[in-house]
């Protein structure tokens, strides 16, 4: 994860997970993440082979 991202919450398999440092995210997770600022965003969108 980029320095100025945060996984703020997962959302699997009908349920919310609080991520913490141990989390591993899974294939299909769906992610609420906050950055400090566009660049990190695409960063991260990059990361996941996302278009913005």
């Amino acid at each position: 994860m980029p320095k100025g991202a945060l996984i703020v919450l997962i959302h699997r398999n009908g349920k919310y997970i609080s991520a913490n440092g141990e989390t591993v995210i899974e294939a299909h997770d769906h992610l609420l993440v906050i950055a400090d600022n566009k660049t990190i965003i695409e960063e991260l969108y990059k990361i996941f082979g996302l278009r913005i």
